[in-house]
């Protein structure tokens, strides 16, 4: 006797091709979602992160500023202080020499006034 081979054959209907394709874009859809979804959250937390870091800059600078000012009113202050403290001593100075010749000074114009070195120098 003679045995028959049946070959089994598996063949793809149309269909069948048809549905593969359309699960297989599904797929497709479902993942480019996904994608877009992840990458609109990470666009939203880098928008974030970077309005935090812009904040965070402009905070530092207010106080970076704001230290500078207070050095350079403090150094300005001691600068005051030391140019106060200058005059102070040369208008001593300048008092002590003055009355050296302050009644020379009184006399010089007394005579002037009354025409008396005038009549002096005559």
């Amino acid at each position: 006797m003679k045995q028959k081979v049946i070959e089994n054959v598996d063949e793809i209907k149309p269909q069948q091709s048809l549905e593969t394709i359309l699960k297989m874009e599904i797929e497709m859809a479902e993942k480019i979602a996904e994608a877009k979804e992840l990458a609109d959250h990470k666009i939203t937390d880098t928008q974030n992160s970077t309005t935090v870091r812009k904040t965070q800059i402009i905070e530092d600078a207010r106080k970076e500023r704001d230290s500078m000012l207070k050095k350079g009113v403090a150094k300005a202050e001691k600068e005051a202080v030391e140019h106060v403290a200058n005059a102070k001593v040369e208008a001593e100075k300048f008092v002590q020499v003055g009355e050296k010749y302050e009644d020379e000074a009184a006399n010089n114009v007394l005579k002037f006034i009354f025409g008396t070195q005038k009549q002096e120098e005559k």
